[in-house]
Parts: structure tokens; sequence; C-alpha cells
């Protein structure tokens, strides 16, 4: 291709007004591992194009500690995307899932791995947590792309986001 037919374009900044209405530039909050677990629900929402709107929230997570509070999400899918390292997430079906009552049972559950390269794309009605890092000492980082953790929208038959504990004071961990 001849040098005279390629255009070089100019590399700006989206802090100029002329180019922020093209994107959002989304900066991921600082970690920090002393804190062992830090949750950013919604910290950025956008629309998919078929009208449905979702959010994009971060975890980020230094320890591997029993855990015994668990959610699912009853008409949506869930997306998981290590941004860096290893994360172990606990699945189980939800034998109810018409029933915004029902509890996981422990026994239930298994650990997936999602390695960091990698996405999950959970199911609806399927109980996990915000996972575990693969190895604690470097922790793990990930976006989650959902919709229940919006606000109502509709009054309560539209609360997708349905959080339990586990029965009898239980709690899982993976069995490295």
């Amino acid at each position: 291709m001849a040098e005279s037919s390629v255009r070089r374009i100019p590399i700006v900044s989206l802090a100029d007004a002329r180019y922020a209405p093209l994107a959002r530039l989304i900066t991921f909050p600082a970690s920090d591992p002393g804190k062992g677990v830090e949750f950013f629900p919604a910290i950025a929402g956008f629309n998919i194009g078929s009208g449905s709107l979702v959010d994009l929230s971060f975890l980020y997570n230094f320890v591997s500690a029993p855990s015994g509070g668990v959610d699912r999400h009853a008409r949506t899918e869930e997306l998981f995307v290590p941004l860096d390292w290893d994360m172990c997430l606990p699945l189980a079906p939800c034998v109810a899932p018409d029933d915004p009552n029902a509890k996981p049972n422990p026994d239930d559950f298994v650990g997936v791995v999602v390695r960091h390269g990698q996405a999950l794309i959970l199911s609806a009605n399927v109980w996990h947590n915000g996972g575990w890092p693969v190895n604690a000492a470097t922790g793990v980082r990930y976006i989650m792309v959902l919709s229940g953790h919006r606000a109502q929208q509709g009054g309560d038959a539209y609360m997708d986001f349905i959080t339990a504990t586990l029965p009898e004071g239980r709690s899982i961990l993976p069995a490295w």
C-alpha cells in the first residue's frame, strides 16, 4: 500500500471536549491487599443494544477464607472475567428457582477454576459468590458484567438479585 493512501490519525485524549462524547473511560479502582476483599458494585452501567441494561462491577480478593454467603440471579446470566491471576468460583444449582426464599445446599457446591485470559458466563439461577483467588499471595482482580446489582426497576417483580446464607451456619471453601 502506498504511503500516500494511508491517513495517519492523531492520538487524542478523551478528556478533550471534542472527543469525550465518543466513549467513556473506566479506571479500575486501586486494590489494597490489606483489606482482603473489596467489592465495587455497578461502577458503570451500559446498554448492550437489545434494550438490556447491564452493570460492570469489580471485585478484588486477596483471601481464601470459608464463606457462608451466596447469591443467584433469577432471570439473568452473569459474566466473570479475571483481570490477572486465576480464581476459583463456587457453583451450585438452585433446586427451587421460582422460590425467592430457597436456600442452597452446601453439599451441592463445586469449585471451578477460571484462568486469567478466560471468561465464565453463569446461567440464571446458579448459586455462587465472589469466589477465591487460586493463589492468596497474588490475589485476584476481576470484573463482573450483570444486571442484578442495578436498583430495582418496575417494583419487586423485577428483582433479580437474591442472596442467601448457607443453612445451619455452614460455609464452603475449596478443597485445594
